[in-house]
């Protein structure tokens, strides 16, 4: 029996279809009413559904990203049942994103119901965390998940709203059984695989995470892998089209890890996997998972420097602390930033500028240089300790800071 827990629990069944570039998915969820009153439904919320809406769809550069367009028809649902019991869900929002399941009584506030949601997503092909391509396929954001309940509503924030990515993703718990059809590729995800056997054709990978933003994994055709562990115990994966870059991938993960755990503490999981993968864009950042765009690698080092310190550092500031675009706009993606160049400054002076010309590095190295290390970093400690799972804000930080506060506010337009 599983303890009980502030978080969510999603245990999924997953199905992924290598030759139709599919998946199909049992999604079981026991979700907690934690609205503080009665719940007469659960809302989640569907990002692939905003992809179906051709030149509306919330992505940057779609012709470029989706060459042949976003060719889905979203999450396709075939039943929802509550507690074993079929109910009549519907679909609302802009871009029918926002799924309503409802209960048949209403759920007191602190109760839980179960949730079963049987589902289906044809993925596009292109150049996009959500997508397959020649290398294999990335699934992040494909799942319904849980809205947030916040400031006595649900954040229902158009995604196109959010700057084209999913709006808010509140840390939850995750049992998954991933099976593969195929024996030429490997799976990199979001926590640890527990388990990994072969039944007939299929590869199955049982693997679990805890007080997770999201989950999100890759199925790669990329053979080339390294490990390294880092004194803490995090095992850091890194697969990629050459033999150098995996081991590279791997051995700079490592000494971020270390680093970022003397500001940040603990790393936020047992595992980081980082993935070759073919974007439009840097790297693609998710809970245990970065994705790295193969562009970076011929392009030049410093970027690719700056990228990688940044991507970690999400690791906390992002992946753990926080649950919304607002959240990493206004503290979490400026922090990240900063501590991409804190980290290449001490290690790596010519890639430090790449990473201080981030818009939000700069902002945050002044502000730690006018309030004094002795403040800003414990309250950035702090930050990462008790905001773990929850969301927060550039407020939040700014209480933290003690005498500070009101000139951290300032500095951070608040």
């Amino acid at each position: 029996e599983r303890e009980a827990s502030e978080y969510d629990l999603y245990r999924m069944e997953i199905r992924v279809d290598t030759k139709n570039n599919d998946l199909t998915c049992v999604q079981q969820v026991e979700w907690t009413n934690r609205t503080g009153a009665e719940a007469g439904e659960a809302v989640f919320r569907m990002y692939p559904n905003a992809l179906t809406h051709g030149s509306d769809s919330p992505v940057a550069n779609l012709d470029k990203v989706f060459p042949n367009g976003a060719d889905t028809l979203g999450i396709e649902i075939s039943r929802v049942l509550v507690g074993g019991a079929a109910v009549t869900w519907t679909l609302d929002g802009k871009l029918g994103t926002t799924l309503r399941v409802p209960f048949e009584e209403p759920l007191q506030d602190g109760a839980s119901a179960e949730i079963t949601i049987s589902w289906s997503l044809r993925l596009p092909k292109g150049f996009y965390p959500l997508s397959y391509s020649a290398t294999g396929i990335q699934a992040a954001w494909f799942y319904p998940v849980s809205a947030v309940f916040t400031e006595g509503k649900w954040a229902l924030t158009d995604v196109a709203q959010s700057g084209a990515y999913p709006w808010y993703y509140p840390a939850a718990d995750y049992e998954a059984v991933i099976r593969v059809v195929g024996d030429e590729y490997s799976l990199c995800s979001t926590g640890k695989a527990e388990n990994v056997s072969k039944q007939g054709e299929e590869t199955v990978y049982s693997v679990s995470a805890s007080a997770a933003r999201d989950f999100a994994f890759c199925v790669t055709g990329h053979e080339k892998s390294a490990t390294q562990t880092t004194q803490s115990g995090v095992s850091i994966l890194a697969r990629a089209q050459y033999n150098d870059r995996s081991r590279d991938l791997a051995g700079t993960a490592a000494k971020l890890v270390a680093f970022y755990e003397g500001y940040l503490g603990p790393f936020p999981g047992e595992e980081l996997e980082l993935v070759q993968t073919t974007l439009i864009g840097g790297t693609s950042v998710h809970a245990g998972l970065i994705m790295v765009d193969t562009a970076l690698f011929s392009g030049k080092q410093a970027e690719l420097d700056a990228q990688i310190a940044f991507a970690v550092a999400r690791q906390w500031l992002g992946c753990s602390v926080g649950a919304g675009f607002a959240d990493d706009r206004d503290l979490l993606i400026p922090m990240a930033q900063f501590m991409a160049y804190l980290y290449l400054d001490q290690t790596n002076s010519a890639s430090a500028d790449t990473a201080l010309a981030l818009p939000g590095a700069k902002t945050m190295k002044d502000l730690r240089t006018s309030i004094g290390t002795s403040r800003f970093d414990p309250a950035l400690l702090s930050l990462c300790t008790e905001r773990a799972g929850k969301k927060c804000a550039a407020e939040d930080f700014a209480a933290l800071c003690g005498d500070s506060e009101a000139e951290v506010r300032r500095a951070l337009g608040r």
